[in-house]
């Protein structure tokens, strides 16, 4: 369709402009026209059901124009790496059909494609509301980065397919105010917006802003957000838009998300299959055929490379040449979740699987393996605390999905360090890191001086428990304890309890009883202390860590939990090198937290189930209690231990049950008070870690609001400002701080839509 290429002798084009479109088309046309002096390629792709006179507008404007199928579920994000392989030029500019570039933009285009020392360029996004002469200069709408130009090389293009995704920023990259305009929310009826809106709300991975809100409904419903006058557009700049929005779509057909009907549709020739466009998309799911490696131990003369003899606890280096058989690309850095991983499982007589043990980091591609392809990659194992004979299955595996089950097994001995001939090697010397790079311990944190635990006690706060609620939480405290002490019976276990309730939850006797179930459980020590003035989530803790027996590690713990079994023993296995918290799973509902699938590395740890180390405790002071009442003390607490050089893991292993309920919408059901004291908790996390921007938005939006709990959080706040009680401010650089939705971190899946 109108390709234009030439002959191989042609020199490489400098800057080549994509667009995927369903039209107006003829909008379309007047947009790439404004590029076409400053570009050397345009390529667009088009829905497959135009007409070929429907093309009419884009032919002698661009140099190809490529059908393609277009579902009804369709996303740009996921057709972006198709799309990039159309392009020659030596960068990339995408544009959108309802996007205009300023004057500033087109002048500068060809000078930024000069630099050798750039990969990618993001540019400022300028919202257009409530007219084509004005935007909106106020956040969220401001800054908004678009990415303008980036570098086609394989090597560093990093396509995503989520909602609002596309192409990630790589570095070196800069930022430019060279503003692009967005027209849709001055073009489009606030109707034909909320249907966007909508179609947005069906998909997977919603984005939120910092407060809760949707991004969708925030940007392309400002008259219902916005609280400033908008900001002129320069008349320069006016004038392109007009120039834009002056072609005549009056019979232009819109067919974006339209081809998936019941019928059969008829479809421009060499119309580019949907599945062949999906099969470029790096995080699409893998088909059935690509569960095929062949995975081989490189094995070395030396002892220190071979499974012959290890000692518990021991990390051994080791390498492996991995083939992959099957049908499929294996990305690297986990793009589509798959790493290599090592399990430790217990065996009968025949040398047969039985109980799982223990599992290893991931270590993830270091480049991307083809079909037919073999690499070798280094992994370490970290052998099982108890010595006896184990089977080690190194394989491959799809984060949250599946093992591939490849068959590399080898019985390998754990003998006691005694029995061996070597000088024992410290577990976190020359460590691997879970991407296959040597690590290095944190700032102000050795790892060699953070060895696992040696004693735990469990902390609980109550207030007013129920005594079956109550009697539920010991009952599966004692089970958990019972099971690790008879598992790690070198590893003693106290208990200590602290009750904020305005009245003793539990009389002399019945902590006589309590002590007796525990103690027969295996509990060394249970504590139990009233608080009559009620510190808090973090001061009750913090009291219970000064006045208890010191302990290597503090199993944080709340009453409305119901932890499993194995949940202290699975937490302890994953408090290595310098892992300062260790996070559980939380059922039925699940924290929305984002974590690295392949180290466990989270923003965050929540102080529902909890572990963590006694020098966190000791470098931090604790829960800051003077600024935290209840909610956000444990996101401080997390990182601060981050700050200090700790890292902060969630261990899906882990699990408690949290008795959290959503309602029969699947909405979260969150109480007055809850309100309350987690609004405040908010302003006064951003108080504390450096965004003031953010505390004036949270204070602005909850006084324009018509609830009396948002009116208590301003008053609050306010009360303490002018006291002059706000925390003092942490961490301006924002190293460790994530304000990017309202649950302080990047989000897996978000409850309520």
């Amino acid at each position: 369709m109108g390709d234009l290429e030439g002959s191989e002798a042609q020199p490489r084009p400098r800057i080549s402009l994509c667009c995927i479109t369903g039209g107006p088309l003829n909008q379309v046309a007047a947009i790439l026209r404004l590029y076409r002096p400053v570009v050397d390629e345009i390529v667009v792709a088009v829905n497959g059901r135009f007409t070929l006179e429907e093309l009419d507008p884009l032919v002698g404007v661009a140099d190809r124009i490529v059908p393609c199928e277009m579902r009804a579920d369709f996303l740009q994000e996921r057709y972006r790496a198709w799309l990039y392989a159309q392009c020659r030029g030596e960068f990339i500019c995408t544009v959108d059909s309802d996007e205009v570039p300023s004057v500033r933009l087109l002048h500068a285009l060809k000078d930024l494609a000069s630099a050798r020392d750039v990969v990618t360029y993001l540019t400022a996004c300028r919202w257009c509301f409530p007219d084509v002469e004005h935007w909106l200069d106020e956040y969220p709408w401001e800054p908004s980065w678009k990415m303008i130009l980036v570098r086609n090389d394989p090597a560093t293009l990093h396509i995503k397919g989520g909602v609002h995704e596309g192409v990630m920023a790589v570095a070196p990259y800069r930022f430019l105010e060279l503003p692009i305009y967005h027209l849709s929310d001055a073009t489009l009826t606030r109707a034909q917006r909320e249907a966007k809106v909508a179609f947005y709300d069906t998909l997977d991975g919603v984005q939120l802003l910092e407060d809760g809100r949707p991004v969708s409904e925030v940007f392309y419903l400002p008259e219902r957000f916005a609280l400033h006058e908008p900001a002129e557009i320069p008349p320069e700049d006016v004038a392109l838009i007009n120039e834009v929005l002056a072609a005549d779509i009056s019979r232009d057909r819109v067919l974006e998300r339209e081809s998936a009907t019941d019928e059969p549709v008829e479809l421009l020739p060499d119309t580019v299959p949907y599945e062949t466009i999906l099969a470029s998309w790096p995080e699409r799911p893998l088909s059935p055929g690509a569960y095929h490696v062949d995975i081989e131990l490189r094995r070395g003369r030396a002892a220190a490379r071979d499974l012959d003899d290890l000692r518990p606890g021991e990390v051994r280096q080791m390498m492996v040449r991995v083939r992959n058989d099957g049908d499929t690309t294996l990305r690297r850095e986990s793009r589509n979740r798959v790493a290599l991983s090592a399990r430790f499982f217990t065996v009968d007589d025949l040398g047969r699987r039985l109980r799982l043990v223990s599992e290893s980091a991931r270590f993830a591609f270091p480049a991307d393996l083809h079909p037919g392809q073999a690499t070798l990659l280094p992994f370490e194992v970290t052998a099982p605390q108890s010595p006896g004979a184990y089977l080690l299955v190194v394989d491959l595996v799809e984060e949250g999905v599946r093992w591939f089950e490849s068959g590399l097994e080898v019985v390998v001995h754990v003998v006691p360090a005694a029995a061996t001939n070597e000088t024992p090697r410290s577990e976190a010397s020359s460590s691997t890191s879970a991407r296959g790079a040597p690590s290095r311990s944190p700032v102000g944190v050795n790892s060699r001086d953070l060895r696992e635990p040696a004693s735990v006690r469990i902390q609980s706060v109550l207030f007013s428990p129920s005594s079956r609620e109550l009697e539920r939480f010991v009952g599966s405290l004692g089970h958990m304890v019972h099971h690790f002490t008879r598992r790690r019976p070198e590893v003693p276990v106290a208990v200590a309890l602290a009750d904020n309730s305005p009245e003793p939850a539990i009389s002399p006797e019945e902590f006589e009883q309590l002590q007796s179930s525990l103690g027969l459980s295996g509990v060394v020590s249970l504590s139990y202390a009233h608080y009559l003035d009620n510190p808090g989530h973090g001061g009750a803790h913090n009291r219970l860590y000064r006045d208890a027996a010191p302990a290597d590690a503090v199993l944080v713990l709340n009453p409305d939990t119901s932890p499993s079994p194995t949940l202290l023993a699975d937490l302890l296995a994953a408090m290595r090198d310098t892992v300062g918290i260790v996070e559980a799973r939380q059922l039925p509902l699940e924290h929305q937290k984002d974590y690295d699938h392949l180290t466990g590395d989270t923003s965050w740890a929540s102080g529902a189930c909890a572990l963590v180390r006694r020098e966190v405790f000791e470098s931090t002071g604790g829960f800051d209690d003077d600024a935290f009442f209840l909610y956000c003390d444990d996101v401080d607490l997390s990182w601060r231990a981050r700050l200090a050089g700790f890292r902060v893991i969630y261990e899906p292993r882990a699990t408690c049950f949290h008795d959290k309920r959503l309602s029969a919408a699947a909405k979260e059901r969150p109480s007055d008070t809850e309100v309350l004291h987690s609004g405040l908790a908010g302003l006064l996390l951003a108080t504390k870690y450096s965004r003031p921007d953010l505390v004036e938005s949270q204070l602005r939006h909850f006084a324009h609001s018509s609830l009396e709990v948002h009116a208590r959080i301003v008053e609050d706040f306010e009360r303490r400002r002018d006291a002059r009680r706000l925390p003092d401010s942490l961490d301006p650089l924002n190293r460790v701080a994530d304000f990017s939705t309202y649950a302080y971190a990047p989000l897996r899946f978000d409850y309520d839509r």
